[in-house]
Protein backbone atom coordinates (compact mmCIF):
# COMPACT_ATOMS: atom_id res chain seq x y z
CA UNK A 1 0.00 0.00 0.00
CA UNK A 2 2.84 2.42 0.88
CA UNK A 3 4.62 1.66 -2.39
CA UNK A 4 1.56 2.49 -4.45
CA UNK A 5 1.00 5.71 -2.53
CA UNK A 6 4.61 6.71 -3.19
CA UNK A 7 4.13 6.03 -6.89
CA UNK A 8 1.21 8.46 -7.00
CA UNK A 9 3.26 11.17 -5.26
CA UNK A 10 6.26 10.49 -7.50
CA UNK A 11 4.20 10.97 -10.65
CA UNK A 12 4.34 14.67 -9.84
CA UNK A 13 8.08 14.74 -10.33
CA UNK A 14 8.78 12.32 -13.18
CA UNK A 15 7.61 13.97 -16.39
CA UNK A 16 6.72 11.80 -19.39
CA UNK A 17 9.69 11.68 -21.75
CA UNK A 18 7.58 12.22 -24.85
CA UNK A 19 6.00 15.57 -23.98
CA UNK A 20 7.42 18.98 -23.13
CA UNK A 21 4.32 20.78 -21.87
CA UNK A 22 1.30 19.08 -20.39
CA UNK A 23 -1.89 19.14 -22.41
CA UNK A 24 -4.74 17.07 -21.00
CA UNK A 25 -6.11 16.61 -24.53
CA UNK A 26 -3.16 14.30 -25.18
CA UNK A 27 -3.73 12.12 -22.09
CA UNK A 28 -7.32 10.88 -22.33
CA UNK A 29 -6.49 7.33 -23.49
CA UNK A 30 -9.09 6.08 -25.97
CA UNK A 31 -10.94 9.40 -25.69
CA UNK A 32 -7.98 11.40 -26.97
CA UNK A 33 -8.88 13.35 -30.12
CA UNK A 34 -6.55 12.50 -32.97
CA UNK A 35 -4.22 15.17 -34.31
CA UNK A 36 -1.86 14.96 -37.32
CA UNK A 37 1.41 13.48 -36.08
CA UNK A 38 3.56 14.31 -39.10
CA UNK A 39 3.31 16.57 -42.12
CA UNK A 40 3.48 14.46 -45.31
CA UNK A 41 5.94 16.99 -46.72
CA UNK A 42 8.45 15.69 -44.17
CA UNK A 43 8.01 12.01 -45.09
CA UNK A 44 11.23 10.19 -45.94
CA UNK A 45 11.71 9.84 -49.68
CA UNK A 46 11.32 6.35 -51.09
CA UNK A 47 14.52 4.54 -52.11
CA UNK A 48 15.78 5.31 -55.60
CA UNK A 49 13.76 3.46 -58.22
CA UNK A 50 10.75 2.90 -55.90
CA UNK A 51 7.33 4.40 -56.63
CA UNK A 52 4.09 4.25 -54.68
CA UNK A 53 1.89 1.33 -55.72
CA UNK A 54 -0.95 0.68 -53.26
CA UNK A 55 -2.45 1.33 -49.85
CA UNK A 56 -4.10 -0.86 -47.20
CA UNK A 57 -5.79 1.22 -44.50
CA UNK A 58 -7.19 0.33 -41.07
CA UNK A 59 -8.92 2.94 -38.90
CA UNK A 60 -10.84 3.26 -35.67
CA UNK A 61 -14.20 5.03 -35.59
CA UNK A 62 -14.31 8.73 -34.80
CA UNK A 63 -15.26 10.59 -31.64
CA UNK A 64 -18.37 9.08 -30.10
CA UNK A 65 -20.74 9.62 -27.22
CA UNK A 66 -20.30 7.43 -24.13
CA UNK A 67 -21.89 4.01 -24.15
CA UNK A 68 -25.00 3.38 -22.04
CA UNK A 69 -23.04 2.19 -18.99
CA UNK A 70 -21.07 5.43 -18.87
CA UNK A 71 -24.15 7.54 -19.53
CA UNK A 72 -25.57 6.02 -16.33
CA UNK A 73 -22.36 6.96 -14.49
CA UNK A 74 -22.71 10.53 -15.76
CA UNK A 75 -26.34 10.65 -14.64
CA UNK A 76 -25.26 9.50 -11.19
CA UNK A 77 -22.57 12.18 -11.17
CA UNK A 78 -25.15 14.83 -12.05
CA UNK A 79 -27.27 13.80 -9.07
CA UNK A 80 -24.22 13.72 -6.80
CA UNK A 81 -23.11 17.22 -7.80
CA UNK A 82 -26.63 18.65 -7.52
CA UNK A 83 -26.68 17.62 -3.87
CA UNK A 84 -23.18 18.93 -3.15
CA UNK A 85 -22.09 22.24 -1.63
CA UNK A 86 -18.99 23.34 -3.57
CA UNK A 87 -17.05 26.48 -2.73
CA UNK A 88 -17.69 29.73 -4.57
CA UNK A 89 -15.04 29.13 -7.23
CA UNK A 90 -16.65 25.84 -8.25
CA UNK A 91 -20.28 26.70 -7.55
CA UNK A 92 -21.05 25.89 -11.19
CA UNK A 93 -20.53 22.20 -10.44
CA UNK A 94 -23.85 22.13 -8.61
CA UNK A 95 -25.64 22.93 -11.87
CA UNK A 96 -23.62 20.58 -14.07
CA UNK A 97 -25.81 18.35 -16.26
CA UNK A 98 -25.00 15.32 -18.34
CA UNK A 99 -25.28 16.54 -21.97
CA UNK A 100 -25.72 13.05 -23.41
CA UNK A 101 -29.24 11.58 -23.60
CA UNK A 102 -29.51 7.81 -23.37
CA UNK A 103 -30.74 7.74 -26.97
CA UNK A 104 -27.32 8.95 -28.16
CA UNK A 105 -25.29 6.43 -26.18
CA UNK A 106 -22.42 4.97 -28.19
CA UNK A 107 -23.27 6.86 -31.37
CA UNK A 108 -20.87 8.80 -33.57
CA UNK A 109 -20.71 12.47 -32.60
CA UNK A 110 -20.53 15.34 -35.12
CA UNK A 111 -16.91 15.86 -34.08
CA UNK A 112 -16.28 12.23 -35.04
CA UNK A 113 -17.79 12.74 -38.47
CA UNK A 114 -15.54 15.76 -39.01
CA UNK A 115 -12.49 13.90 -37.73
CA UNK A 116 -12.86 11.11 -40.32
CA UNK A 117 -13.67 13.61 -43.07
CA UNK A 118 -10.50 15.59 -42.28
CA UNK A 119 -8.47 12.38 -42.03
CA UNK A 120 -9.53 11.39 -45.54
CA UNK A 121 -8.56 14.80 -46.88
CA UNK A 122 -5.09 14.47 -45.38
CA UNK A 123 -4.67 10.93 -46.70
CA UNK A 124 -5.71 12.02 -50.17
CA UNK A 125 -3.16 14.83 -50.08
CA UNK A 126 -0.44 12.44 -48.91
CA UNK A 127 -1.15 9.86 -51.65
CA UNK A 128 -2.71 11.82 -54.54
CA UNK A 129 -2.02 9.15 -57.17
CA UNK A 130 -4.16 6.64 -55.24
CA UNK A 131 -7.32 8.72 -55.61
CA UNK A 132 -7.06 10.33 -59.04
CA UNK A 133 -9.59 7.95 -60.61
CA UNK A 134 -13.39 7.86 -60.60
CA UNK A 135 -14.97 6.05 -57.69
CA UNK A 136 -16.02 2.48 -58.33
CA UNK A 137 -17.09 0.15 -55.50
CA UNK A 138 -14.87 -2.62 -56.86
CA UNK A 139 -11.89 -0.28 -57.15
CA UNK A 140 -12.26 1.13 -53.62
CA UNK A 141 -13.65 -1.60 -51.33
CA UNK A 142 -14.56 -0.30 -47.88
CA UNK A 143 -15.44 -2.56 -44.99
CA UNK A 144 -16.67 -1.85 -41.47
CA UNK A 145 -18.06 -3.69 -38.49
CA UNK A 146 -21.83 -3.82 -38.08
CA UNK A 147 -21.79 -1.13 -35.37
CA UNK A 148 -23.41 2.09 -36.55
CA UNK A 149 -20.68 4.46 -35.36
CA UNK A 150 -18.12 2.49 -37.34
CA UNK A 151 -20.15 2.38 -40.55
CA UNK A 152 -20.90 6.10 -40.22
CA UNK A 153 -17.19 6.74 -39.72
CA UNK A 154 -16.45 4.86 -42.93
CA UNK A 155 -19.03 6.95 -44.77
CA UNK A 156 -17.65 10.20 -43.35
CA UNK A 157 -14.19 9.15 -44.47
CA UNK A 158 -15.45 8.21 -47.95
CA UNK A 159 -17.19 11.57 -48.27
CA UNK A 160 -13.85 13.25 -47.66
CA UNK A 161 -12.14 11.10 -50.27
CA UNK A 162 -14.69 11.54 -53.04
CA UNK A 163 -16.30 14.87 -52.24
CA UNK A 164 -17.27 16.77 -55.36
CA UNK A 165 -16.95 13.80 -57.72
CA UNK A 166 -20.60 12.71 -57.79
CA UNK A 167 -23.60 13.80 -59.84
CA UNK A 168 -25.89 14.57 -56.88
CA UNK A 169 -26.30 18.13 -55.57
CA UNK A 170 -23.03 19.45 -54.19
CA UNK A 171 -21.13 16.76 -56.06
CA UNK A 172 -22.04 14.16 -53.45
CA UNK A 173 -20.92 10.65 -54.39
CA UNK A 174 -22.69 7.69 -52.71
CA UNK A 175 -20.33 4.87 -51.80
CA UNK A 176 -20.77 1.27 -50.78
CA UNK A 177 -19.60 0.16 -47.34
CA UNK A 178 -19.65 -3.57 -46.68
CA UNK A 179 -20.53 -4.28 -43.06
CA UNK A 180 -19.44 -7.45 -41.33
CA UNK A 181 -21.74 -9.97 -39.72
CA UNK A 182 -23.06 -9.13 -36.28
CA UNK A 183 -22.45 -12.69 -35.14
CA UNK A 184 -19.51 -13.96 -37.21
CA UNK A 185 -16.92 -11.32 -38.10
CA UNK A 186 -13.58 -13.03 -37.54
CA UNK A 187 -11.71 -10.30 -39.41
CA UNK A 188 -12.86 -7.20 -37.51
CA UNK A 189 -14.56 -8.54 -34.36
CA UNK A 190 -12.56 -11.68 -33.50
CA UNK A 191 -12.89 -11.01 -29.77
CA UNK A 192 -16.59 -11.89 -29.98
CA UNK A 193 -15.81 -15.35 -31.35
CA UNK A 194 -12.66 -16.53 -29.57
CA UNK A 195 -13.60 -18.77 -26.65
CA UNK A 196 -10.18 -18.54 -25.03
CA UNK A 197 -10.37 -14.75 -25.09
CA UNK A 198 -13.93 -14.76 -23.75
CA UNK A 199 -12.70 -16.78 -20.77
CA UNK A 200 -10.02 -14.14 -20.22
CA UNK A 201 -12.49 -11.29 -20.57
CA UNK A 202 -14.79 -12.76 -17.92
CA UNK A 203 -12.12 -12.43 -15.22
CA UNK A 204 -11.40 -9.32 -13.12
CA UNK A 205 -8.51 -7.08 -14.14
CA UNK A 206 -6.54 -7.39 -10.92
CA UNK A 207 -3.97 -4.70 -11.72
CA UNK A 208 -6.65 -2.22 -12.75
CA UNK A 209 -8.56 -2.84 -9.53
CA UNK A 210 -5.39 -2.41 -7.43
CA UNK A 211 -4.61 0.92 -9.06
CA UNK A 212 -8.19 2.11 -8.71
CA UNK A 213 -8.33 1.25 -5.01
CA UNK A 214 -4.91 2.64 -4.10
CA UNK A 215 -4.16 5.54 -6.46
CA UNK A 216 -7.59 7.03 -7.13
CA UNK A 217 -8.37 7.96 -3.48
CA UNK A 218 -5.67 10.65 -3.68
CA UNK A 219 -7.33 12.05 -6.81
CA UNK A 220 -10.71 12.13 -5.03
CA UNK A 221 -9.19 13.77 -1.95
CA UNK A 222 -7.43 16.46 -3.96
CA UNK A 223 -10.57 17.32 -5.95
CA UNK A 224 -12.58 17.37 -2.73
CA UNK A 225 -10.13 19.84 -1.20
CA UNK A 226 -10.04 21.93 -4.39
CA UNK A 227 -13.81 22.21 -4.81
CA UNK A 228 -14.96 22.11 -1.21
CA UNK A 229 -17.21 19.12 -1.95
CA UNK A 230 -16.96 16.86 1.06
CA UNK A 231 -16.43 13.12 0.98
CA UNK A 232 -15.84 12.60 -2.73
CA UNK A 233 -15.38 8.88 -3.37
CA UNK A 234 -13.23 7.09 -5.90
CA UNK A 235 -16.41 6.40 -7.87
CA UNK A 236 -17.05 10.15 -7.92
CA UNK A 237 -13.51 10.72 -9.15
CA UNK A 238 -14.04 8.20 -11.94
CA UNK A 239 -17.32 9.86 -12.91
CA UNK A 240 -15.60 13.25 -13.09
CA UNK A 241 -12.84 11.75 -15.24
CA UNK A 242 -15.40 10.28 -17.65
CA UNK A 243 -17.09 13.69 -17.82
CA UNK A 244 -13.74 15.28 -18.63
CA UNK A 245 -13.11 12.73 -21.39
CA UNK A 246 -16.52 13.53 -22.81
CA UNK A 247 -15.93 17.28 -22.73
CA UNK A 248 -12.67 17.01 -24.65
CA UNK A 249 -13.37 13.97 -26.81
CA UNK A 250 -16.74 15.15 -28.11
CA UNK A 251 -16.92 18.90 -27.44
CA UNK A 252 -13.23 19.91 -27.54
CA UNK A 253 -13.48 21.81 -24.25
CA UNK A 254 -11.13 21.80 -21.26
CA UNK A 255 -12.71 24.64 -19.29
CA UNK A 256 -15.33 22.61 -17.43
CA UNK A 257 -14.87 19.36 -15.53
CA UNK A 258 -11.36 18.95 -16.98
CA UNK A 259 -10.25 21.99 -14.98
CA UNK A 260 -10.39 19.71 -11.92
CA UNK A 261 -7.59 17.52 -13.31
CA UNK A 262 -4.11 18.96 -13.08
CA UNK A 263 -1.15 17.05 -14.50
CA UNK A 264 -0.73 14.76 -11.50
CA UNK A 265 -4.38 13.76 -11.32
CA UNK A 266 -4.70 13.31 -15.08
CA UNK A 267 -1.62 11.07 -15.24
CA UNK A 268 -3.01 8.87 -12.46
CA UNK A 269 -6.24 8.43 -14.40
CA UNK A 270 -4.42 7.91 -17.70
CA UNK A 271 -2.49 5.01 -16.18
CA UNK A 272 -5.78 3.63 -14.90
CA UNK A 273 -7.02 3.67 -18.50
CA UNK A 274 -3.84 2.05 -19.78
CA UNK A 275 -4.11 -0.82 -17.31
CA UNK A 276 -7.69 -1.24 -18.53
CA UNK A 277 -6.36 -1.65 -22.08
CA UNK A 278 -2.98 -3.33 -21.64
CA UNK A 279 -4.14 -6.50 -19.94
CA UNK A 280 -7.21 -7.43 -22.03
CA UNK A 281 -6.10 -6.00 -25.41
CA UNK A 282 -2.32 -5.88 -25.67
CA UNK A 283 0.85 -7.49 -24.32
CA UNK A 284 -0.73 -8.63 -21.06
CA UNK A 285 -1.49 -12.03 -22.61
CA UNK A 286 -0.56 -13.52 -25.95
CA UNK A 287 -4.13 -14.24 -26.98
CA UNK A 288 -4.88 -10.50 -26.93
CA UNK A 289 -2.61 -9.68 -29.85
CA UNK A 290 -2.95 -13.07 -31.50
CA UNK A 291 -6.59 -12.17 -32.12
CA UNK A 292 -5.30 -9.68 -34.69
CA UNK A 293 -3.77 -12.46 -36.78
CA UNK A 294 -6.73 -12.76 -39.20
CA UNK A 295 -6.52 -9.01 -39.93
CA UNK A 296 -2.74 -9.10 -40.38
CA UNK A 297 -3.12 -12.13 -42.65
CA UNK A 298 -5.69 -10.24 -44.72
CA UNK A 299 -3.38 -7.23 -45.00
CA UNK A 300 -0.42 -9.41 -46.00
CA UNK A 301 -2.47 -11.30 -48.58
CA UNK A 302 -3.72 -8.08 -50.19
CA UNK A 303 -0.21 -6.62 -50.26
CA UNK A 304 1.03 -9.80 -51.88
CA UNK A 305 -1.72 -9.61 -54.52
CA UNK A 306 -1.10 -5.97 -55.32
CA UNK A 307 2.63 -6.56 -55.77
CA UNK A 308 1.91 -8.21 -59.14
CA UNK A 309 -1.46 -6.65 -60.04
CA UNK A 310 -1.68 -4.41 -63.08
CA UNK A 311 -4.27 -2.26 -61.27
CA UNK A 312 -3.77 -2.61 -57.51
CA UNK A 313 -6.86 -2.21 -55.33
CA UNK A 314 -6.61 -0.06 -52.17
CA UNK A 315 -8.60 -1.41 -49.26
CA UNK A 316 -10.11 0.31 -46.25
CA UNK A 317 -11.15 -1.31 -42.97
CA UNK A 318 -13.00 0.52 -40.21
CA UNK A 319 -13.32 -0.94 -36.75
CA UNK A 320 -12.67 -0.25 -33.06
CA UNK A 321 -9.93 0.51 -30.57
CA UNK A 322 -10.03 -3.21 -29.77
CA UNK A 323 -8.66 -3.73 -33.29
CA UNK A 324 -6.07 -0.95 -33.34
CA UNK A 325 -4.41 -1.93 -30.05
CA UNK A 326 -3.99 -5.65 -30.87
CA UNK A 327 -2.78 -4.79 -34.38
CA UNK A 328 -0.14 -2.45 -32.92
CA UNK A 329 0.83 -5.22 -30.52
CA UNK A 330 1.09 -8.01 -33.09
CA UNK A 331 3.36 -5.66 -35.06
CA UNK A 332 5.54 -5.24 -31.95
CA UNK A 333 4.90 -1.52 -31.46
CA UNK A 334 4.81 0.36 -28.14
CA UNK A 335 6.27 -2.65 -26.32
CA UNK A 336 7.99 -2.08 -22.98
CA UNK A 337 10.71 -4.29 -21.54
CA UNK A 338 8.42 -5.19 -18.65
CA UNK A 339 4.70 -5.46 -18.17
CA UNK A 340 2.45 -2.77 -16.71
CA UNK A 341 1.53 -3.33 -13.07
CA UNK A 342 -0.16 -1.33 -10.36
CA UNK A 343 3.11 -1.45 -8.39
CA UNK A 344 5.42 -0.62 -11.30
CA UNK A 345 7.95 2.05 -10.43
CA UNK A 346 7.08 5.70 -10.86
CA UNK A 347 9.92 6.10 -13.35
CA UNK A 348 8.67 3.20 -15.46
CA UNK A 349 5.10 4.48 -15.41
CA UNK A 350 6.19 7.95 -16.49
CA UNK A 351 8.49 6.73 -19.26
CA UNK A 352 6.49 3.75 -20.50
CA UNK A 353 6.03 3.26 -24.24
CA UNK A 354 2.53 1.84 -23.92
CA UNK A 355 0.11 4.77 -23.86
CA UNK A 356 -3.28 4.29 -25.39
CA UNK A 357 -3.51 8.05 -25.84
CA UNK A 358 -0.84 7.59 -28.52
CA UNK A 359 -1.84 4.16 -29.81
CA UNK A 360 -5.60 4.29 -30.29
CA UNK A 361 -7.13 7.76 -29.97
CA UNK A 362 -10.37 8.45 -31.78
CA UNK A 363 -9.85 7.91 -35.55
CA UNK A 364 -6.55 6.08 -34.93
CA UNK A 365 -5.23 4.53 -38.11
CA UNK A 366 -2.63 2.37 -39.80
CA UNK A 367 -1.63 2.83 -43.42
CA UNK A 368 0.38 0.07 -45.10
CA UNK A 369 1.86 1.84 -48.13
CA UNK A 370 3.37 -0.42 -50.78
CA UNK A 371 6.08 0.69 -53.22
CA UNK A 372 7.24 -1.07 -56.37
CA UNK A 373 10.96 -0.88 -56.96
CA UNK A 374 12.84 -1.18 -60.22
CA UNK A 375 15.24 -4.10 -60.12
CA UNK A 376 14.30 -5.18 -56.60
CA UNK A 377 11.38 -6.48 -54.55
CA UNK A 378 8.47 -4.28 -53.41
CA UNK A 379 8.73 -2.43 -50.11
CA UNK A 380 6.18 -1.52 -47.42
CA UNK A 381 6.15 1.64 -45.33
CA UNK A 382 3.97 1.83 -42.23
CA UNK A 383 2.21 4.97 -41.10
CA UNK A 384 0.64 4.96 -37.65
CA UNK A 385 -1.64 7.92 -37.05
CA UNK A 386 -0.05 9.52 -40.12
CA UNK A 387 3.47 9.21 -38.69
CA UNK A 388 6.20 7.17 -40.38
CA UNK A 389 6.80 4.14 -38.17
CA UNK A 390 9.43 1.51 -38.85
CA UNK A 391 8.39 -2.12 -38.43
CA UNK A 392 10.31 -3.38 -35.37
CA UNK A 393 13.15 -5.60 -36.57
CA UNK A 394 13.06 -4.46 -40.18
CA UNK A 395 16.25 -3.07 -41.70
CA UNK A 396 14.58 -0.03 -43.25
CA UNK A 397 11.60 2.28 -42.91
CA UNK A 398 10.74 1.08 -46.40
CA UNK A 399 10.68 -2.56 -45.40
CA UNK A 400 11.43 -5.14 -48.14
CA UNK A 401 8.44 -7.45 -48.48
CA UNK A 402 10.55 -10.55 -47.83
CA UNK A 403 11.62 -9.06 -44.51
CA UNK A 404 8.02 -8.15 -43.66
CA UNK A 405 6.84 -11.71 -44.29
CA UNK A 406 9.80 -13.11 -42.38
CA UNK A 407 9.26 -10.83 -39.39
CA UNK A 408 5.63 -11.85 -39.02
CA UNK A 409 5.72 -15.39 -40.38
CA UNK A 410 4.60 -16.84 -37.03
CA UNK A 411 1.57 -14.57 -36.84
CA UNK A 412 0.81 -15.21 -40.50
CA UNK A 413 0.62 -18.94 -39.78
CA UNK A 414 -1.79 -18.74 -36.85
CA UNK A 415 -5.03 -20.66 -37.18
CA UNK A 416 -7.89 -18.83 -35.47
CA UNK A 417 -9.67 -21.96 -34.24
CA UNK A 418 -6.44 -23.34 -32.83
CA UNK A 419 -5.35 -20.28 -30.90
CA UNK A 420 -8.86 -19.83 -29.51
CA UNK A 421 -9.32 -23.39 -28.28
CA UNK A 422 -9.82 -23.62 -24.51
CA UNK A 423 -7.74 -26.22 -22.67
CA UNK A 424 -8.63 -27.98 -19.43
CA UNK A 425 -5.59 -26.42 -17.70
CA UNK A 426 -6.91 -22.86 -17.92
CA UNK A 427 -6.53 -21.00 -14.63
CA UNK A 428 -7.00 -17.44 -13.46
CA UNK A 429 -4.35 -16.94 -10.77
CA UNK A 430 -3.00 -13.40 -10.92
CA UNK A 431 0.71 -12.57 -10.71
CA UNK A 432 1.69 -10.52 -7.68
CA UNK A 433 4.81 -8.60 -8.70
CA UNK A 434 6.15 -7.14 -11.90
CA UNK A 435 9.82 -8.25 -11.65
CA UNK A 436 8.98 -11.96 -11.56
CA UNK A 437 6.89 -11.98 -14.75
CA UNK A 438 8.49 -12.74 -18.08
CA UNK A 439 7.38 -10.15 -20.65
CA UNK A 440 5.14 -11.38 -23.40
CA UNK A 441 7.12 -11.86 -26.60
CA UNK A 442 5.62 -10.48 -29.77
CA UNK A 443 6.39 -12.12 -33.11
CA UNK A 444 10.05 -11.74 -34.04
CA UNK A 445 12.05 -12.25 -37.18
CA UNK A 446 12.37 -15.84 -38.34
CA UNK A 447 15.77 -17.15 -39.52
CA UNK A 448 14.40 -18.87 -42.61
CA UNK A 449 13.24 -17.48 -45.94
CA UNK A 450 9.97 -15.60 -46.15
CA UNK A 451 6.94 -17.19 -47.82
CA UNK A 452 5.98 -15.94 -51.23
CA UNK A 453 2.35 -15.53 -50.29
CA UNK A 454 0.49 -14.80 -47.09
CA UNK A 455 -1.24 -17.82 -45.53
CA UNK A 456 -4.98 -17.51 -45.06
CA UNK A 457 -6.49 -17.32 -41.57
CA UNK A 458 -7.65 -20.93 -41.74
CA UNK A 459 -4.46 -22.45 -43.16
CA UNK A 460 -4.51 -26.14 -42.40
CA UNK A 461 -0.74 -26.24 -41.91
CA UNK A 462 -0.85 -23.83 -38.96
CA UNK A 463 0.92 -24.88 -35.79
CA UNK A 464 -1.22 -25.51 -32.71
CA UNK A 465 -0.67 -22.61 -30.31
CA UNK A 466 -0.82 -23.59 -26.65
CA UNK A 467 -1.24 -20.64 -24.31
CA UNK A 468 -0.75 -20.93 -20.56
CA UNK A 469 -3.50 -18.96 -18.86
CA UNK A 470 -1.90 -19.00 -15.44
CA UNK A 471 -2.08 -15.49 -14.10
CA UNK A 472 -4.80 -14.38 -16.49
CA UNK A 473 -6.16 -10.89 -15.96
CA UNK A 474 -8.95 -9.01 -17.66
CA UNK A 475 -11.37 -6.16 -17.46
Amino acid sequence: MKLLTCVVFALLFVAPAWTQTFDIKQHLASWTPIAPQQDPSTYTAAPSGCVFNNLIYVARHGNRYPTSSKVKILNTLQTRLARSTPNQQFAWLKNWTNPVPSSSAGQLAPSGEKSLYDLAKRLKAAFPSQFNTTYNPDAFPIRSTYVSRVAQSALSFAYGLFEGTGSLPGGYKPVWVQTGSETNDVLLRPYDLCQKYLVLDSQPNVELDKWFQTATPRVAAQISQLTGIANLTIDDALGLWIACQLEVGVYNSTSGICSLFNEERALVMEYYEDLDTYWPESYGYDINWQLSAPLLQEIAAKLNESATASKPTPRFYFAHGENIVPLASILGLFKDDEKLFANSSAEFIAKRKFRNSLIAPFSANFAFAQYKCSGSEPRIKLLHNEKETQFPGCSSLYCPMSEFFSLYRTALSYNFDSICAVTTTTTTTAPTAAPTVTPTTAPTAAPTAAPTAAPTPAASSATQININFAGMLSR
